[in-house]
């Protein structure tokens, strides 16, 4: 399946941080990852459908992998937070399928 990069980012969020705010779950995790990709999808102009994702724990992080259907195709999500890191340790990657 061909893809194609549409944004690879590393997204820092200082302001967002709420009283030292810690992530304790993946659930959490999951929910950020969700509203941040949201928020850019948005902020192109797209029109979001569905989000699914799948999450799990790596040795010293919470990981995402996320799947957005949109009006102008399907963006894939990566994030990862570190055990006990909070909202700007986050990070995201998204990527764009090109349509078969």
């Amino acid at each position: 399946m061909a893809r194609y990069q549409w944004v690879v980012c590393l997204l820092f969020f200082p302001t967002l941080v709420v009283g030292g705010e810690v992530f304790t779950s993946i659930k959490a995790v999951d929910k950020y990852c969700q509203e941040q990709s949201a928020d850019l999808l948005e902020e192109q102009g797209l029109r979001l459908i569905t989000w699914q994702s799948e999450f799990f724990n790596g040795e010293r992080t919470f990981n995402i992998d996320g799947r957005w259907d949109t009006n102008a195709g399907v963006y894939l999500v990566e994030c990862e937070a570190p055990y006990g890191g909070n909202k700007r340790t986050m990070t995201l990657e998204m990527t764009k399928e090109k349509a078969p």
